[in-house]
Parts: structure tokens; C-alpha cells; sequence
């Protein structure tokens, strides 16, 4: 029995100790802490984020006509190219046969017959070429090769791709439903691509779709946002970008910290400094504001200093309770007695 005494007595003691140092770290944590701020005069700006890639606005495939023969490439990929350039040509079968015939009876001309019968064969090897003309291959929009799928002399199926052509890349994103409504067309953009993440690039979104799309339950829309200016990094279709779209913006206006404007009795209030003593509420109006900063209309001047309350809150007192409970090496007092009495 003396021995259940002293473990109590134990627990007891730990458990005062265990709260009194709760109760300390508490009073101390809920003590309000006070930081001067400044009335300064900047921008205010809200943004909607999202993750997208690059992409062509058009990308065409240029392919054989017929089946046959690539006789001839005049581009490369990486090349910038006119709307109506030739950048290829075909020969096709049927062109390709008779040519072949042509030739075979031209060489057997040369070799047995005589100056009558070359003749004859030069004329018909000619009248071939001018029958079955090579098929030229044209681009039908200005812009990049961004594929050379085919070389010279490689045998092709009608509606083989030779190459692809595309025009200016694009960014295309997903904006969440509840952002959406936020974003008009012809906003303004900000556009980090993360090959070069020291460069921001304006752009402005020119399309968002009527249609969403779903993916997981979630519902997305998809923006697309084109470059507003040039850069001399090397774009290529499908590098990844982060995009900032301007929802909102007001520059040069005087602006605080969303903390410290108070409301009391339907007012807006801040705190002034008072010389040593106790702040003194000013009466302010407010006007926009954004995730971090508020419009100040009226009421301070810029320059003007104000102050901010702060504490420590829940937050403070949980750490400060865990941090007990992990110094004394019982945690829970309760517990702790049912696992003493249980001879632990």
C-alpha cells in the first residue's frame, strides 16, 4: 500500500509541474506584441495562378499526295518558312515507272541501236518527264518546321507525313472553376517558363472555353494566353509554364497592411501611436484591396505610422502544451497513472 502512496505522489507532483509550465508558456504566448507599420503608396494586384505548356496554335502535317518517291527536301527543322513555299517534291509511281521504262529503252538505244533508234528513245524518255511532272509540296500557313519526318529517295504511301509546319506557340492552362469568373479575355499575363525561370514574359489570354473539363470531379477550364512580346529564348512546343493572370490592378495608391485595419461599430478603423502612451483609433475609409494590402481612401497620410497588434494564439499554446509533455516523459497525466498502476 505505501508503495501505491509514493507512485501517487509521484504523479501528482509531475502533473502540477506539467500544468504550471502549460500554464506559463500559455500566458506568456497570449501576450499581445505590438509592430509599427508604415502608410505607404504602391500597386495593388490580384492574380489568378495555374501550370500550363506550350503549345502550336496550328500545326499542319504535310503530307505525299500520292504514292511514290521524296525526291527533294529544301528545309530543316527549326526553319521559319512563307505561306505557299515549296519545301518538297514528290515523284509518284506512275512517274517513277515510266521514267524507268524510258530510261532502260534509252540505254539499250545507246548500246545496240542505231542514231534513228536514240533518237526515238531520247524523244519518249522526254515526252515522260513532261507527261508525270514532279509533285511539289507547298506550306499553306507561315511559320516553323517542327518535323522532318522523311529524307531523299525514301519511298512513301499517299498521305505519308514529310513534315509538320506550326505556327506561333501558344500557352493553353486549366483555371479552376471558382476562378474562372475572375478572368476576362485580353487580360494581361505573366508567363515564366520553367526552362527559364529568371525571365518573366507578358502575355494576354485570347480564348476561355465554354466547355470544361472534368478530371477526377474536378472541374477546369482551359485558357489560352499568347506572348504579348518577343524574347530570344528558344521556345519549344510542350515546355512547361507558370502563368500569373492579371485579375485585377490599381497602381499608385496608399496602401496597409490588410492586419491593420479594424472594424468597430461598422467603422474602419487603425491604431495611431500616441507618444509612449496607448494607441488611439483614427478613423479610416478603404477602398480595394488584395491578398495582403487595402486601399486607404482617406483618414492617414503617406508616411504616417500605425500600429499592429499581435499574439501568439492557439497555435503558441499547442507547441507550448507538447513541449511539456515531451520534457516530463509522460505526456497525458491520466495515462501515465493507468500505465504506473499497471506496473510499468
Amino acid at each position: 500500500m505505501k508503495k501505491y502512496v509514493i507512485i501517487l505522489l509521484i504523479v501528482l507532483a509531475v502533473s502540477a509541474v506539467f500544468f504550471y509550465v502549460s500554464k506559463k508558456k500559455k500566458n506568456t504566448s497570449d501576450k499581445e506584441t505590438f509592430k509599427i507599420v508604415e502608410v505607404v503608396r504602391g500597386d495593388l494586384l490580384s492574380t489568378v495562378s495555374a501550370t500550363g505548356v506550350l503549345e502550336p496554335r496550328i500545326q499542319i502535317k504535310l503530307t505525299s499526295p500520292k504514292r511514290g518517291q521524296v525526291d527533294e527536301i529544301f528545309v530543316q527543322e527549326g526553319d521559319k518558312v512563307k505561306k505557299g513555299q515549296r519545301v518538297a517534291m514528290i515523284s509518284s509511281e506512275d512517274r517513277i515507272n515510266l521514267i524507268d521504262a524510258a530510261l532502260m529503252n534509252l540505254e539499250k538505244a545507246e548500246r545496240k541501236g542505231s542514231q534513228s533508234e536514240i533518237s526515238d528513245a531520247e524523244n519518249e524518255f522526254k515526252i515522260a518527264e513532261a507527261a508525270y511532272q514532279q509533285i511539289p509540296i507547298l506550306t499553306p500557313i507561315a511559320g516553323l518546321v517542327t518535323l522532318r519526318d522523311i529524307e531523299p529517295g525514301e519511298k512513301v504511301d499517299a498521305n505519308t507525313t514529310i513534315l509538320e509546319v506550326s505556327d506561333k506557340l501558344i500557352v493553353k492552362v486549366l483555371i479552376d472553376e471558382t476562378d474562372i469568373s475572375k478572368i476576362k479575355e485580353g487580360a494581361r499575363a505573366k508567363i515564366i517558363l520553367d526552362a527559364y525561370p529568371d525571365e518573366v514574359l507578358p502575355g494576354k489570354v485570347i480564348k476561355i472555353a465554354y466547355s470544361p473539363t472534368i478530371e477526377s470531379n474536378v472541374t477546369n477550364y482551359e485558357a489560352v494566353a499568347e506572348f504579348a512580346g518577343g524574347t530570344d529564348k528558344l521556345l519549344k512546343s510542350g515546355m512547361t509554364v507558370d502563368v500569373d493572370i492579371i485579375t485585377f490592378e490599381k497602381k499608385d495608391v496608399l496602401l496597409l497592411t490588410k492586419k491593420a485595419v479594424r472594424e468597430r461599430k461598422g467603422k474602419k478603423i487603425v491604431m495611431i501611436p500616441s507618444g509612449g502612451g496607448r494607441p488611439l483609433p483614427q478613423e479610416v475609409e478603404t477602398g480595394s484591396f488584395d491578398e495582403n494590402n487595402i486601399e486607404i481612401s482617406s483618414g492617414v497620410r503617406e508616411g504616417d505610422k500605425v500600429v499592429i497588434a499581435e499574439s501568439g494564439g492557439d497555435k503558441d499554446k499547442t507547441k507550448t502544451e507538447g513541449t511539456a509533455a515531451r520534457r516530463t516523459g509522460f505526456g497525458d497525466p491520466s495515462r501515465a497513472m493507468g500505465r504506473i498502476m499497471r506496473g510499468r
